[in-house]
């Protein structure tokens, strides 16, 4: 399982423009039966910083190799392209097994 969190940076007023191009997008990412987990944070103390949270089953050569290849990133990347202030940043993570929880 990976955990994959992708931070963005935008002038707070292009916040929902951000949130425009992003549905379409989710839309089709909830859809993959490797996506377990998709949410969408605002940064509370960072006006216009938004973090995407995802959890997929599968490892990053996966992501790399099959899933980021997918055509329906592209008019999302297209259109963050002309807001973001600064490349998005990427995190990949491993859960620490010992710790996980969650109440459903």
């Amino acid at each position: 399982m990976a955990s994959l969190h992708i931070t963005w940076h935008f002038a707070p007023e292009h916040v929902p423009t951000f949130y425009e191009a992003l549905r379409p997008l989710h839309e089709k990412l909830v859809q993959e039966k490797e996506c377990l987990y998709f949410n969408v944070y605002d940064i509370m103390q960072q006006p216009g910083v938004v973090r995407l949270v995802e959890i997929w089953d599968c490892d990053m050569k996966w992501m790399a190799e099959v899933q980021s290849k997918k055509d329906y990133y592209a008019p999302f990347f297209e259109a963050t392209k002309k807001i973001s202030l600064q490349p998005q940043n990427i995190e990949f993570m491993k859960g620490v097994g010992e710790f996980r929880f969650m109440r459903l």
